[in-house]
């Protein structure tokens, strides 16, 4: 599965949430309501390695980055983090569905 890097509005597909920024002023962001479908997210690959494409998902406005658990979870979307340049940075791996579809260009807000 490929995704172009670019700008994608992002939405979790068991949650249907949207990715939004928290109002404490800090640079996390989580998964929370509708409200948060105007935002824009980058969606930067890392590593280009087949069946382990890995993305950074930054706020385009904010440049905030999108948060994920410390753990890796093999059953779960997100990868892991990884260090860009000596900063720790949260690092997604964008998987099929569970039906078994891969994301598409068509689908982008499934992640």
């Amino acid at each position: 599965m490929t995704l172009l890097d670019g700008a994608y509005r992002i939405r979790n597909y068991q949650s249907k949430n949207h990715v939004v920024l928290r109002h404490r002023g800090d640079n996390l962001v989580a998964c929370n309501g509708h409200f948060a479908e105007g935002d824009i997210w980058h969606v930067n690959c890392l590593n280009r390695v087949e069946n382990n494409w890995k993305y950074h998902i930054q706020n385009y406005d904010k440049k905030y980055s999108a948060t994920c658990d410390p753990k890796a979870r093999e059953e779960g979307n997100v990868c892991a983090r990884e260090n860009l340049e000596g900063v720790p940075v949260p690092v997604w791996l964008i998987k099929k569905d569970d039906k078994g579809k891969p994301v598409t260009d068509q689908s982008v807000t499934y992640t």
